[in-house]
């Protein structure tokens, strides 16, 4: 993690990808590598700066989805994937506004 804060600013977290993609990371990929799929939690709290992202291919344009599923940890079907990844509300905030601002280079403006 120390190697990863001195070489990158923590990059963007894809929230709606990763809650209507959680059933089928349950369903197909091996028990021991699901804890290791997207530790944004552990990003954001070594002090990384991660940015949030709301666009992503193939999952409905609904940002309050992807919020509570970075939030809750919870799957598209109510299942908990995870949940010491949880952000809180405040952290998920700060990443769709100053942390996404900050990964584009528009923090000053």
């Amino acid at each position: 993690m120390e190697r990863l804060k001195k070489t990158s600013d923590g990059g963007c977290y894809p929230s709606l990808f990763y809650l209507f993609q959680r059933d089928r990371y349950l369903a197909t990929v091996e028990k021991d590598v699901i804890p290791w799929l997207y530790r944004t939690g552990t990003l954001v709290k070594s002090g990384l700066t991660v940015g949030g992202r709301f666009r992503f291919p193939d999952c409905p344009q609904q940002s309050d989805d992807g919020n509570y599923g970075a939030v809750t940890r919870l799957t598209s079907s109510g299942q908990e994937l995870n949940p010491a990844e949880k952000l809180t509300a405040a952290e998920v905030i700060k990443m769709y506004t100053l942390n996404a601002a900050y990964a584009s280079h528009e923090e000053k403006h």
